[in-house]
């Protein structure tokens, strides 16, 4: 997992009704962009070490929006493509096993990650498998503080020997993945507004 780099992820966010097509794109601890077309229009979310920025056209946006500290504190939390666990204590964080649970008829191991910035999350991974298949935490969303999950089914290998969820909800809707390529070359400007 150490070597993964970059990846490019062709997808569909499925949302009341709707299929969104995504392109989101990851260097690992440099940056992300999510590109999604809505009705025609292109629009878009990006961010980088220092800052990220949102342009919705289908929103009436007519220039990009610098997005607030907690919009940037929530999507900076990927730039980490090889995740919370690998390498936690170099990263600043403390992780503790809280048990054996059941989690939709499986087994599993709920971890509590407490990040050097204080916020705590649990990450639920098969006993069998040991693949996460659910994250929980508290997030800031619209100057709320609200419970977030998101898990993660259908573990397909790619063709570089990577597994990820093909699907991923969240309480925006569930994001069907079609193809994921790794360590692929990006350009760091896209992470630019």
């Amino acid at each position: 997992i150490k070597s993964l780099n970059s990846m490019r992820m062709t997808a569909s966010l499925s949302v009341q009704g709707f299929d969104i097509p995504l392109s989101i794109t990851t260097v690992h601890n440099t940056g992300t962009r999510v590109d999604f077309e809505i009705q025609g229009t292109g629009n878009y979310q990006l961010a980088n070490n220092t800052e990220g920025w949102t342009f919705m056209p289908i929103q009436g946006m007519a220039d990009p929006v610098k997005m607030s500290d907690e919009e940037y504190e929530s999507i900076s939390g990927q730039f980490d493509l090889q995740g919370a666990l690998v390498d936690y204590a170099a990263k600043g964080s403390i992780t503790e096993l809280a048990g054996k649970e059941t989690l939709n008829g499986r087994e599993v191991y709920n971890i509590k990650v407490t990040r050097k910035s204080g916020k705590l999350s649990n990450y639920y991974l098969d006993a069998q498998t040991y693949r996460l298949i659910k994250t929980s935490g508290m997030r800031n969303i619209g100057g709320n503080e609200v419970m977030a999950e998101t898990t993660y089914d259908d573990y397909r290998q790619n063709a570089d020997g990577y597994w990820f969820a093909y699907s991923i909800t969240n309480m925006t809707g569930t994001v069907l993945v079609e193809k994921v390529e790794t360590n692929i070359k990006v350009e760091e400007s896209i992470f630019k507004n």
